[in-house]
């Protein structure tokens, strides 16, 4: 394949049937959930594919963020779900890719920032040029007592922006829009989570929360360490389950988990605060 053959452009309405066919190819999602993403996400991002011969071969989403380098704003792109029809892997394109988009960030002082699903992903993209620089924590809880309930209710797009802000204000995150925290409590919720507000102490503890069969994933909370065996045992009383693990930022850099990539952004250490199923 000839790579200048292929026309790299921003994804309009008429390019979804191919592009659905091109996720669920190489992510092998149901046709719901896929429908769920164009429907509810698809108009507040942007699309990029690739056309050969005038026809959708590969797809990206760039979602907006924002973050600070140095104190000082700067404003990119979190790059999820990229994929490349099967019989055109091994040809480059991914690469090809890339390299349109690293020239784009660059002439406009932007970065890209990634979660990739392996090490041997991590590693390809290493050698396209991203750079290790974005963590989490995990730390597992299981019941110890069950001496106390707390109140509980929906946690609503308004209420996890407000509390989120300052919850990360200090931790050298990656700031999402209203449309990506929206987007994060109804994934959330289609895949089988909840979303929780937790009156604890008078204090309000948001909650996103994956369920499995005997255990539970806090995927962002801004509960303290301190109050996190408590929530354990009132949380895993509430679902009937056995043991919680906790995905936070803050037990320090030799607890950090790889989490994300990103391309020119200079900063070492970022707490990349928003994970889809």
């Amino acid at each position: 394949m000839n790579l200048n053959e292929l026309k790299i452009t921003i994804a309009n309405k008429s390019h979804i049937p191919y592009l659905k066919e091109i996720w669920r190819l190489c992510f092998g999602d149901s046709k719901e959930y896929i429908d769920f993403f164009f429907k509810n996400r698809f108009d507040t991002c942007i699309g990029i594919t690739a056309l050969y011969n005038g026809k959708p071969i590969a797809g990206m989403y760039l979602m907006p963020v924002t973050t600070h380098e140095y104190g000082v704003p700067k404003s990119g792109y979190y790059a999820y779900a990229i994929g490349i029809l099967p019989e055109y892997r091994g040809n480059g394109i991914y690469a090809y890719i890339q390299s349109k988009l690293y020239d784009y960030v660059r002439d406009n002082d932007k970065f890209i920032i990634l979660c990739p699903a392996n090490e041997k992903l991590c590693e390809y993209y290493k050698s396209l040029g991203y750079t290790e620089n974005a963590y989490v924590s995990e730390r597992v809880y299981t019941i110890n007592e069950n001496l106390k309930n707390y109140g509980t209710r929906e946690l609503i797009t308004s209420d996890y922006e407000r509390l989120r802000k300052s919850y990360t204000e200090d931790k050298n995150s990656i700031i999402w829009n209203n449309n990506a925290l929206r987007y994060v409590l109804l994934e959330n919720k289609f895949t089988g989570g909840e979303n929780l507000l937790i009156d604890y102490n008078d204090t309000e503890i948001f909650a996103v929360i994956r369920k499995n069969a005997n255990s539970l994933v806090i995927t962002e909370s801004n509960a303290p360490p301190e109050t996190r065996q408590a929530l354990t045992d009132f949380l895993c009383t509430h679902f009937n389950v056995e043991k919680i693990k906790w995905i936070t930022p803050d037990e320090g850099r030799n607890n950090k988990i790889l989490y994300g990539l990103s391309c020119n952004l200079k900063k070492d250490y970022y707490y990349l605060n928003l994970i889809l199923n």
